[in-house]
């Protein structure tokens, strides 16, 4: 009997560890960047908030994941929520998030748009982090996305990858808030300098908003891999020609940036396509619990057959 229940035991924790580690690899954590401790992003340069900017791209990112099947988690529900930079990280992590991609645009004399990641670890709050793990997988992520943009020659100047270390935050605590915290592979990225008039007339527009949405896109399917599915597909509500354009900025077409239905702008995606997640979820405590429930009856009979012979 004690052979079987732990076969039983063993194949239960095979599928529970499989269906967690399937997910996983298929969630990104997206960070609109501000308002946060730093700021407030809501200064304006020439015309815009960064606050803004940055939510309207999250949403048309998130809803580029989704349609690639990726799982989509948000550290904030609206475009001015306050997030501390730790719980921004927090929300990733206990997301079990495959990537936090966090979303900023930069102010100064320079132009286009930079990748950094943390390439040691840094102290805030007495916390050391993140793990040397965190800091290979995330130099990992942002080479591979920085390549992806790249090649989709958006209108920014590519100021390719840089160090957490190169940032005015990240020069004093070795690395940003944010990558501190993080247990998952951490990515920022500075989409333009808002103080540049030509970055910032091309985020404000809806043309480059979603160009820049669909490029970061294609980057993280490159860093992560098209999710998989049973059907053999690439995703829940997989659309061929959607993904070809994830493939290629150009077939974009008049390049509109997208809202999600029913949603206004300012509330933010639905939280976040985990319907998929759900049903894993549900189909594996199913699974446990049949299997559990056989154990015990098989044990409940041959307990009762043993007494049986013994009277």
């Amino acid at each position: 009997m004690h052979r079987w229940l732990r076969i039983l035991l063993v194949g239960t924790t095979v599928v529970v560890v499989w269906a967690n580690a399937a997910r996983a690899a298929s969630v990104v954590c997206i960070d609109p960047g501000h308002p946060s401790e730093t700021s407030s992003g809501d200064a304006l340069q020439n015309g815009l908030r960064e606050v803004e900017v940055n939510w309207q791209v999250a949403i048309c990112l998130a809803e580029d994941l989704r349609q690639a099947g990726m799982e989509v988690v948000m550290t904030k529900s609206a475009a001015r929520e306050y997030v501390t930079n730790r719980r921004r990280a927090e929300i990733a992590n206990a997301a079990g998030a495959a990537l936090m991609i966090r979303l900023h645009c930069d102010t100064g004399a320079g132009t286009g748009i930079t990748f950094y990641f943390p390439d040691r670890q840094g102290v805030k709050e007495g916390v050391k982090g993140p793990s040397q793990s965190v800091i290979s997988r995330s130099r990992e992520a942002a080479e591979r996305i920085r390549s992806a943009v790249a090649a989709q020659g958006l209108a920014l100047r590519d100021n390719g990858v840089k160090p957490d270390t190169a940032t005015a935050v990240g020069s004093k605590q070795g690395a940003l808030t944010g990558s501190i915290f993080a247990k998952v592979p951490v990515v920022t990225v500075e989409m333009g300098f808002l103080t540049n008039l030509r970055d910032a007339r091309y985020l404000a527009s809806e043309t480059g908003q979603s160009q820049v949405s669909a490029a970061l896109a294609a980057g993280i399917v490159r860093f992560l891999g098209p999710p998989t599915h049973a059907d053999g597909g690439a995703g829940p509500n997989r659309n061929p020609a959607r993904s070809r354009v994830l493939e290629d900025v150009g077939a974009r077409g008049d390049g509109t940036a997208r809202q999600p239905p029913g949603r206004d702008a300012a509330q933010g995606p639905q939280q976040p396509g985990n319907e998929g997640a759900s049903s894993r979820a549900v189909a594996v405590g199913l699974v446990v619990f049949l299997l559990s429930f056989a154990a015990m009856v098989w044990a409940w009979r041959r307990a009762s057959a043993s007494s049986g012979r013994r009277r």
